[in-house]
């Protein structure tokens, strides 16, 4: 996924520029940040579906351009008026099938922000009962108490582990479901093209 969002960045880049938009007019237009843009330009950030139809759109360039899968600029797959390859009728399904899936995607996604916000809370009370306990330990050498609890500590610090792996497995799944979904827009385009031939 690497070299095309490489590729992605460049060609977005030379679009922005041979309409003589600087970061700032286009982050605008896209409704994002200017740090995204420059972000996506780079190849540093992947853009999900909708800013991907938003670009296309907006210029009036394939998804497979894009994405350097072709050459040719083309026409913006859905959004263009002058678009021959389907029919109105085809066009309406399959927007309406795009739609479906980025609700599904932003279902998901919420899904995972969720588990995401309650893993990272977890991980804030475990570090303050680790600081809590930290202190206590100091408080009870201190007055030369026996007190027993470096395997909890150890415990938490492990917990705390398990949930940063956690975090970064999700925000990877993430990524896999943008990969995913732009693979099952192309092989519907691919489908609904055969169909007509």
């Amino acid at each position: 996924m690497g070299d095309m969002m490489s590729v992605l960045g460049e060609r977005l880049k030379k679009l922005r520029k041979e309409s003589g938009l600087t970061l700032d007019q286009l982050s605008s237009q896209l409704g994002i940040a200017r740090t995204t843009l420059s972000g996506y330009e780079s190849g540093r950030r992947e853009p999900n579906m909708e800013t991907i139809l938003r670009i296309a759109d907006l210029f009036n360039v394939s998804i497979d351009w894009l994405f350097g899968r072709t050459n040719s600029k083309g026409e913006a797959f859905l959004m263009n008026e002058k678009d021959t390859v389907m029919s109105e009728e085809d066009k309406k399904e399959v927007t309406e099938m795009l739609k479906k899936i980025l609700d599904e995607q932003d279902k998901i996604l919420g899904m995972h922000r969720s588990a995401k916000d309650v893993m990272e809370e977890r991980l804030k009370l475990n570090e303050t009962m680790l600081n809590s306990t930290a202190s206590r330990i100091s408080e009870a050498v201190f007055e030369n108490v026996d007190i027993k609890l470096g395997g909890w500590i150890q415990r938490i610090e492990r917990d705390i582990k398990d949930i940063r792996e956690m975090i970064t497995r999700l925000e990877n799944k993430q990524d896999k479901m943008v990969e995913v979904l732009i693979q099952l827009v192309r092989d519907v385009i691919t489908q609904k093209q055969s169909n007509e031939d």
